[in-house]
């Protein structure tokens, strides 16, 4: 990531701190349970790695961040932490080396998506596990303000014009940047339905987040 964008994702993860890391978070409840078992689960753009909680099944876990501030609370819950700039530079690891990789609501911050998913492909091993989890834009609210209001939906309330955000993704969208990468899908869901009671109607315009389970080939 631009070092422009590293002082703006320092101060966002300083406000998150204050709140208390056992708070339920649904979007990683739901990628754990589209995991598999394996020696080595790589979170790329982990944040505190969260997944910690829900995954007992791998040797090890690795999570990488571009700040330091949530990898100190990824450090203490066992992750191994490591800095890099997943966003925009090669991944420091060997190929073949892991699993599973968890990237979740992290790719629409890269400068470019399909550098990253490459990557991916790379350090997977055969078979590998990919969830990619992303900002869905065909939710009916957010097309509702594009083209009733006339304003381009936000997805992030974080600090900065939009959280920091780059990149936008419907469902169509991030299984061609999958497929274009090697990848085959196996699953897709939404997470975050809106309204909360709308859990089971259609995810593509009802779920503020896609999550795609796919595989590398």
């Amino acid at each position: 990531m631009p070092s422009s964008l590293k002082p703006l994702f320092d101060r966002i993860w300083q406000n998150r701190q204050t709140a208390p890391l056992h708070t339920p978070n649904l979007r990683v409840e739901a990628a754990a349970a589209r995991l598999g078992d394996g020696a080595y689960l790589l979170d790329l753009g982990s944040g505190p790695c969260e997944l910690l909680r829900y995954t007992r099944g791998f040797r090890s876990v690795l999570a990488v961040d571009f700040s330091l501030l949530p990898l100190q609370s990824a450090h203490a819950a066992g992750a191994k932490p490591v800095v890099a700039n997943f966003s925009t530079d090669a991944l420091p690891f060997q190929a073949g080396s892991f699993s599973a990789i968890a990237l979740l609501a992290a790719l629409q911050y890269a400068d470019d998506p399909r550098t990253v998913l490459s990557e991916c492909y790379r350090v997977l091993q055969p078979s590998g596990q990919l969830l990619l989890g992303l900002p869905n834009m065909r939710l009916w609210t957010r097309l509702t303000k594009l083209v009733i209001l006339g304003r381009f939906p936000q997805v992030s309330s974080d600090l900065g014009y939009d959280g920091g955000t780059r990149h936008y993704f419907t469902r169509r969208d991030a299984c061609v940047l999958l497929k274009q990468a090697g990848f085959r899908i196996r699953w897709w869901g939404g997470v975050f339905p809106r309204p909360a009671w709308a859990r089971w109607w259609p995810a593509e315009l009802f779920h503020a987040e896609i999550l795609v389970d796919a595989v590398k080939v």
